[in-house]
């Protein structure tokens, strides 16, 4: 078990007297947090008490161990009320677990807390809306970057996605993008309801006509809503028209470089180490904040440095030869400097993934806009799915054909536009020309999706015609464990 970090302030206690007679007039708390969603972490939580009757001065706080564990010792006897401290639930704007304890002298009292499930989280943001299920909720605040806490009051935050309709003549689904604003208020809160889950959504504070780099975001299913706060820096932020016409002029291309971007300036500065999953560091990475003009190369210990960035929400690139890119929102300040370590995942290829973890899947997962994806929860879900292709009930973009071998997707826009596509390039583990149904569910890890071929990953050029179908298999032995590198996502560790 880990060192619990506890910070204590006790106030009138006996002057004097022996040692042991003081503990005599101590107690302890401790419990246990459980945390319900398999994509955020209790380590993100505390556990505050503070007493509510004589000297009220009297509070201690403990941080949790990774099983949720928790322990405060030497607590003055009396009422107290203790509570779940939880950044993520103050920035959803969600009550945390509280209760009452009385603590008695040479006793220990035993309280345990549970974080609310994705689905309470999600109704409790979205009072009043009655959503379907694989919807979800994002939510948070919006600050003034160039004056640190002061709330961002009547900005905009802009969130699109892609949704795939299914035409009722047809019965294909057609790709259909979708932009949501809505208005931060006095506290600078915002809220939206109704994004799907297991799909990247995009992210984006306006105010004025400036406008924050556009954060990629995705919900897991259990997660029913995450924390996202932002911030807009009036100084230094580059207006939406220039932002979007760098995009366009990026998309046109067909590549992410450079040379496409901005080159914005401001006294914001950035440091911090790059490292791999086994956590040696990585030497010789690219990184640069997008759209800003400074750069750098990391050293031997995998540090790196970077001076003069614009201040507020703004994204870190990391590129290293043969590493998927690592791109990550940090929240600068003018004048001050930001410690954010960054991890690379393994290689972006489909081989030797029975080597490894699904840390390059769930990478993609995390940054592909136009993807769809099943994860391996989702597809335990599907009990009804004898064969793979009975799990593309739930891939809206694709039809099936067939049962058995002969079994075939294809990709709806194909189908329209492509007479002579008659099924989707299939790759199982970096093999092509697979069958959809060579693989069982119970052997998948996860599925990678890509109707249309303008959005499909480089990695799968001259595939991409009649759609592109990446199915990833699940490990055969158990996870090698890994030290913790202290990242976050989500807003979680």
């Amino acid at each position: 078990m880990r060192h619990l970090v506890v910070f204590i302030a006790l106030v009138s206690i006996a002057p004097l007297g022996s040692l042991a007679a003081q503990r005599d007039t101590l107690g302890a708390l401790e419990g246990t947090i459980h945390e319900r969603s398999g994509y955020r972490s209790v380590l993100a939580a505390k556990v505050m008490v503070r007493r509510v009757e004589l000297d009220t001065t009297v509070s201690a706080t403990a941080a949790p161990d990774a099983n949720g564990r928790y322990r405060l010792d030497s607590i003055p006897a009396g009422r107290y009320r203790a509570r779940v401290v939880s950044p993520a639930l103050d920035s959803l704007l969600v009550p945390p677990p509280e209760t009452d304890v009385r603590i008695a002298p040479g006793r220990v009292v035993l309280a345990d807390f549970t974080l609310p499930a994705g689905t309470a989280l999600r109704d409790t943001i979205c009072r009043g809306s009655r959503l379907p299920e694989r919807r979800a909720a994002v939510a948070g605040r919006a600050f003034d970057a160039d004056a640190d806490g002061r709330p961002l009051v009547g900005a905009d935050l802009q969130a699109i996605w892609m949704e795939f309709p299914v035409d009722r003549l047809t019965h294909h689904s057609v790709p259909t993008r979708r932009v949501v604003v809505v208005r931060s208020g006095q506290r600078g809160e915002y809220r939206i309801c109704g994004v799907p889950t297991e799909t990247l959504f995009t992210l984006q504070l306006r105010n004025e006509g400036r406008a924050s780099a556009v954060v990629r975001l995705i919900i897991a299913d259990d997660e029913g809503a995450i924390a996202r706060d932002l911030s807009l820096s009036a100084r230094t932020a580059t207006t939406i028209a220039a932002l979007d016409s760098a995009a366009r002029v990026a998309e046109r291309r067909r590549r992410d470089e450079r040379g496409d971007e901005l080159q914005m300036v401001g006294t914001s500065a950035l440091a911090g180490v790059v490292r791999g999953l086994s956590g040696e560091p990585f030497a010789g990475a690219q990184v640069h904040v997008r759209h800003a003009r400074s750069s750098t190369i990391t050293d031997k210990a995998g540090r790196f440095a970077l001076d003069d960035l614009p201040a507020g929400t703004q994204m870190l690139v990391v590129r290293h030869p043969g590493y998927s890119i690592a791109e990550l929102p940090v929240e600068l300040r003018p004048g001050k400097r930001v410690e954010q370590d960054v991890l690379l995942v393994r290689p972006l290829t489909l081989e030797d993934i029975q080597d490894t973890d699904l840390e390059a899947f769930d990478a993609v997962r995390r940054s592909n806009q136009y993807g769809q994806f099943l994860t391996r929860e989702q597809i335990g879900r599907k009990k009804h799915a004898a064969e793979t292709v009975d799990l593309f009930d739930d891939l809206l973009g694709f039809t099936t054909f067939g049962r058995g071998r002969s079994a075939r997707v294809v990709s709806n826009i194909a189908l329209a536009n492509k007479r002579r596509c008659s099924e989707a390039s299939v790759i199982v583990q970096g093999g092509q020309g697979r069958r959809i149904n060579d693989v069982t569910p119970n052997q998948i890890a996860g599925i990678e999706a890509y109707a249309d071929a303008a959005f499909v990953p480089a990695r799968f050029a001259g595939q991409a015609d009649c759609g592109v179908v990446v199915i990833w298999l699940q490990r055969p032995a158990a996870p090698t464990p890994r030290p913790a590198v202290g990242l976050k996502a989500n807003g979680y560790p």
